[in-house]
């Protein structure tokens, strides 16, 4: 990792390049090395590079040289004195680098991979198996690096659309949500919403089992067809309210096009997704206003709330009042 910082000798920089010169795979392993180095993986190489020599040196051991071989070893050593370094060291090196890689790689397999978005972020993510994710923005999941032998498992805090790819084996794909739900499907597409009060899962293709535990931990299960709508609301006293109903899917994943479409849809419930995806708090001078509906499209801009806010108080022919550090929407 010394050498990605820039932090090598020049002929410490030369072994490193030809042992990534010597292999493809090498070189898209140092790659992967430096678009995943965190701290504690770095903590990890450089341990396992101080043991290198001792690797070595047991190696070494094991390799039965004659002596002819080695006296032409120190011939040829003797003819390129201009070399930098000596092929014994250079082969040590790259034996050295070539165990910490493979050790690097089964330890960094079984990790746990975090992803996570900012205020207005999207991002595409491609898991393991292949499937597909779209992150919306304050979203959040985790999955294991590789699912050789890990199931096909992914926790969602936030807002994500899923594509999940089926397999021959048929491989089932759960997402857990915070609030002790999770969905299991084989192969399909579903946008899910899972923030502090509220969960929504909406099916645009496929099928879904939903498992929903209740305060004594009995989970229930229900099953969806593409279009259907599952919402709980957490905010209930006794058991988290249980809202289904047949809807355009489009309307729940329009956001991963750059854009929201409208279906009938509220203000109330638009101002709660500004909010949830970016971190903006709009007001309305009268609680009415909250359940004005509209249809139709408005372009999202990533990062650019302010804008996306004058787009909805245009579109509902409403006037934005910026009132002691407060967003209000009025007549």
């Amino acid at each position: 990792m010394l050498y990605f910082r820039g932090k090598c000798t020049t002929a410490e920089e030369a072994m490193v390049e030809v042992w990534m010169s010597e292999n493809p795979f090498h070189s898209e392993l140092a790659d992967q090395w430096l678009m995943e180095l965190d701290e504690e993986n770095e903590a990890l190489l450089v341990e396992l590079a101080i043991s290198k020599n001792d690797i070595w040196n047991n190696t070494f051991q094991e390799i039965n040289i004659t002596g002819d071989e080695k006296s032409l070893k120190i011939e040829k050593r003797t003819k390129h004195k201009s070399i930098d370094f000596n092929w014994t060291s250079l082969a040590a090196v790259l034996i050295g680098i070539t165990i910490v890689a493979f050790c690097f790689f089964f330890y960094s397999k079984n990790k746990s991979i975090e992803i996570a978005t900012e205020f207005g972020q999207i991002q595409h993510i491609t898991l393991p198996d292949s499937s597909k994710v779209v992150l919306n923005g304050n979203s959040k999941i985790k999955y294991h690096r590789s699912w050789d032998k890990n199931p096909r498992e992914i926790w969602l805090e936030g807002e994500a659309f899923f594509s999940v790819t089926h397999l021959k084996n048929n491989a089932r794909f759960t997402v857990h949500l915070s609030s002790g739900k999770k969905i299991e499907v084989l192969g399909t597409e579903f946008n899910v919403i899972n923030r502090e009060n509220h969960d929504c899962v909406v099916l645009k293709s496929g099928s879904i089992k939903l498992s929903l535990p209740d305060k004594k931990g009995i989970e229930k299960e229900i099953y969806l067809k593409p279009g259907d709508l599952i919402e709980t609301d957490q905010t209930a006293v006794e058991q988290a309210e249980i809202k289904k109903a047949s809807v355009n899917p489009e309307t729940y994943y329009s956001w991963t096009k750059g854009k929201w479409t409208l279906d009938g849809t509220s203000l109330g419930e638009m101002l709660v997704h500004v909010e949830e995806n970016y971190g903006v708090h709009v007001e309305v001078a009268d609680d009415k206003l909250l359940k004005k509906r509209l249809s139709g499209s408005i372009p999202l801009s990533e990062n650019n709330p302010a804008l996306l806010i004058e787009d909805i108080a245009q579109l509902f022919e409403l006037q934005l009042v910026k009132k002691n550090n407060k967003l209000i929407l009025a007549e």
